[in-house]
């Protein structure tokens, strides 16, 4: 069952990978970004997906500032970005 897709932002490839099989096997298709926030939210706004998930168990700034980019542009300022573990 298809849930929807999701970009998935983690400063950590290998762990970022971990994160999404977990959510492909919830049904979700997943596509991330685990280098450069700034290539990541260019992705989104040329296909903004149905949820943006942010983990802040590694660089909680980069993840902040990514958000704080992706909220401010029309094409993105209506999708929810859920923030998963870590500090705020």
């Amino acid at each position: 069952m298809d849930k929807g897709r999701i970009f998935l932002f983690h400063w950590h490839a290998a762990e970022a990978e971990l994160h999404a099989e977990q959510l492909r096997d919830w049904g979700w298709r997943v596509e991330l970004e685990a280098e450069d926030g700034a290539r990541g939210s260019k992705a989104v706004i040329a296909d903004p997906p149905d949820l943006i998930v942010i983990y802040h168990t590694r660089l909680p700034s980069h993840g902040r500032a990514t958000a704080d980019y992706l909220a401010q542009h029309k094409a993105t300022q209506d999708i929810r970005i859920v923030f998963v573990g870590g500090e705020y």
